[in-house]
């Protein structure tokens, strides 16, 4: 087994989403929130953007009654916001004080983890297998891989960090990141 340091796998980014239940009006709700800023631009993004404090993630409200909650740096920070808007709706009566969304969950975590040494990205795209990787170094400075059996993709640039996306929880990544380090060949010492 290759040495993959669990406190070196950091997270940057997870994303959360739900479902209302109920068709809103965003045009009308952007002028009744009382948020610390909010956003709507239907012409440039089709949802409500709310930030409710700065530590907090931005919340993304779509006519449709689905949100998603964007840019935690924790799964307490995306609860949080997520309480937060279901709390602001409920006051503004368009859920029910008493709602809970049971279907609001983590839907994709965004790591970053550093190899520690410096990839030939041509030798890594054969290593991980043709039908595994997208590469073409006149576009990208990248290789793009998809193991078979996961939803996991894992973005290769030649100086070893990596960023491993389409998880729903860190031991996840880890695992990615330990079964790519042994397809390479590094330890990440």
């Amino acid at each position: 087994m290759f040495n993959i340091d669990w406190d070196e796998l950091k997270l940057v980014n997870i994303v959360g989403s739900g479902d209302l239940g109920v068709e809103i009006d965003l045009t009308h709700l952007v002028s009744d929130l009382t948020v610390t800023s909010s956003s709507y631009t239907p012409e440039q993004f089709p949802g409500l953007q709310i930030k409710f404090e700065e530590d907090l993630p931005l919340c993304n409200l779509f006519n449709s009654g689905k949100y998603t909650v964007v840019g935690a740096k924790s799964c307490d920070k995306l609860f949080a916001a997520q309480n937060r808007l279901i709390k602001e709706l409920g006051k503004l009566d368009i859920v029910p004080d008493d709602f809970t969304d049971d279907g609001f969950d983590v839907r994709n975590i965004v790591c970053t983890y550093n190899l520690k040494v410096e990839l030939d990205l041509d030798s890594v795209t054969l290593k991980l297998g043709l039908e595994n990787v997208e590469y073409e170094p006149e576009q990208s400075p990248f290789v793009v891989y998809k193991p078979e059996s996961e939803g996991v993709t894992i973005t290769i640039p030649a100086n070893g960090r990596i960023m491993v996306t389409g998880i729903t929880d860190k031991e996840e990544a880890l695992t990615a990141v330990s079964q790519l380090s042994e397809k390479l060949g590094v330890n990440g010492d």
